[in-house]
């Protein structure tokens, strides 16, 4: 579905699915080792020197660049919102600007960045589809919720080995032990549906 051209100052992305098809070309900087996610239908995101930056296909510059020295795709989570998927409320990234912190930033809106601070280090994170939520794992396996909206942030269970959040929905799916969590809505976090596995 995607294409990647390098020229010698340049970066051309191509979403040859769409109609007609979305190329994007930006001036680039080839000096260091750069990896492409392409989880997001709607943008690319790139890691390169420290650095995330996210290029909607079908533009000719970069939707934002955010400067983090951990660029592994478990710590970081893009969502985006298009005219193709007007179910995300707003477009958004979650990285980690250190062990510690979560930082949420708002690309298509004039918001101030989110600062999460947890007490333990963090070691996954996800958006919520909608991008009402942020999901996260900690050192200790204890998993959490935020509502970016009211600015909560919820126990969900311990001995987390395995979280996910449900395409399109609030649901969340989680493994601990020998149970398998399901919160059909996070929003009601204190009554998930167990079964043992």
């Amino acid at each position: 579905r995607y294409v990647v051209g390098k020229v010698t100052d340049a970066l051309i992305l191509c979403d040859i699915k769409a109609s007609p098809p979305k190329v994007s070309q930006i001036p680039w900087n080839w000096s260091s080792e750069v990896s492409f996610s392409f989880h997001d239908t709607n943008a690319c995101l790139i890691s390169s020197n420290k650095k995330l930056s996210v290029i909607q296909y079908g533009k000719d510059d970069l939707l934002g660049t955010f400067n983090t020295d951990f660029t592994a795709l478990s710590v970081v989570s893009l969502r985006t919102n298009s005219s193709e998927n007007d179910f995300v409320e707003s477009s958004q990234i979650a990285f980690l600007s250190d062990t510690k912190n979560i930082r949420i930033d708002f690309l298509d809106k004039y918001k101030s960045p989110l600062n999460i601070y947890h007490h333990h280090a963090i070691e996954f994170l996800e958006l919520s589809d909608i991008c009402r939520y942020c999901l996260f794992l900690d050192e200790n396996s204890d998993l959490y919720v935020f509502d970016i909206t009211i600015r909560i942030k919820l126990h969900l269970v311990s001995n987390c080995k395995y979280a996910q959040w449900v395409p399109l929905t609030n649901a969340v799916v989680a493994l601990s032990q020998k149970s398998m969590y399901v919160w059909y809505n996070v929003k009601y976090y204190d009554i998930p549906v167990t079964r043992d596995v």
